[in-house]
Parts: structure tokens; sequence; C-alpha cells
């Protein structure tokens, strides 16, 4: 894996920092659901099935990485927690390569590329084996 800087070139999306743009909402829906603004009703899938979906206890995780306890945010969710995370950083990245008009780019190995294509298969898959083993 090789991490270089490019000049960034005219018209270039800032595609990280406006995917980061929906964790800045968060707290506003978290603040929501805890004043009873709001309301969420159990997972259709796993009222229907009894089988969580791939996103069952994010709301849950999300309302304690607000409030610090960031084990129990990865104990009621793990996967959304890692995006939090990577969109948090690609975001972050996004916005200085902006304003420095800068670019970070990645390029990957063959073997690397496979293996993040089978990281993005094999963890949703694991995720939810956990979160139904866990009973979320």
């Amino acid at each position: 894996m090789q991490i270089y800087v490019r000049p960034r070139r005219l018209g270039e999306f800032p595609l990280g920092a406006v995917l980061m743009l929906p964790l800045f909402g968060l707290p506003l829906g978290g603040w929501m659901l805890e004043h009873g603004h709001t309301s969420f009703s159990q997972c259709a899938m796993k009222s229907q099935f009894g089988v969580p979906c791939l996103s069952c206890g994010a709301t849950r995780g999300t309302l304690r990485l607000f409030h610090g306890d960031l084990f129990g945010a990865l104990a009621f969710q793990p996967m959304m927690m890692m995006i939090y995370l990577l969109l948090l950083v690609w975001g972050a990245a996004s916005l200085w390569g902006l304003v420095t008009r800068q670019r970070l780019v990645l390029h990957l190995a063959d073997w690397e590329d496979t293996l993040i294509k089978v990281l993005v298969v094999l963890i949703p898959v694991l995720n939810w084996v956990y979160l139904y083993k866990m009973g979320i």
C-alpha cells in the first residue's frame, strides 16, 4: 500500500468530505430521540423473521457513543461504529486536501485490492452473525 500526495485538479470532487456530512446530523438525531421528539419502532426484519438486520442496534450504539461509552457502542453495533470512524478519517483527509489543494492518493497492490473486496463482503456477514448471537 502506498499513500502519496499530489496536487488537486481543478473541479475534483471531495467525495470523502461530502460523505462525512451525515455524521454531523447524528447528534441532532440522538438528541431528538432522547427527548421524545421522534421514535423508532422495532426493526421490520426482526419483527417479521426474528433475525436482526445489518443495522440493528445502530441507533442504540450511536446513543452510547454520544454518551462517551465507546465499548458499549461497539457492543451494540461494531460495523456501524467502524463505518463512522472510516467516514470521519476519510472526510478529514478530504477536507484537508480541499483546503490545501492537495489530494491523498491510496495505491493498492493487487492482493490488497482483493483483500479489501473480500473484507467488504465478510465484515457484514460476521457483523450479522455477531448481532444474531448477541440477541440484538
